[in-house]
């Protein structure tokens, strides 16, 4: 059964909300972006330091966990990725070249 783009577009709609709310509690985040990967959703979070923070990455993991299993989104297929402050060329990298927008504290698409 093919999904309807209606009942995608409000589980995208929710969980870009999700991510923006878990956004608001994350100090060490400089920005984040929703990009496709390996043909899905990417949740790619480019932090403020260059040094690994072990609380912050069981943080993410605990969202990534909690996303995959969120009934609210059962046809959203997302991984999470966080990578130390770069700069932009490097950051390009890990992004779709076209498909990709930031995901601002809160929950509003930017």
């Amino acid at each position: 059964m093919q999904l309807q783009a209606e009942e995608y577009e409000l589980q995208f709609s929710i969980l870009v909300k999700r991510l923006g709310s878990w956004l608001s509690g994350q100090t060490g985040v400089a920005k984040a972006y929703v990009t496709l990967r390996d043909s899905q959703l990417l949740f790619l979070v480019v932090t403020k330091s260059t040094k690994y923070d072990s609380d912050f990455e069981d943080a993410l993991s605990d969202l990534d966990i909690e996303l995959a299993n969120d009934p609210d989104l059962r046809d959203i297929t997302l991984s999470v990725l966080s990578i130390p402050n770069v700069p932009s060329d490097s950051l390009s990298s890990f992004m779709h070249p076209t498909t990709n927008f930031e995901i601002q504290r809160g929950g509003n698409d930017g």
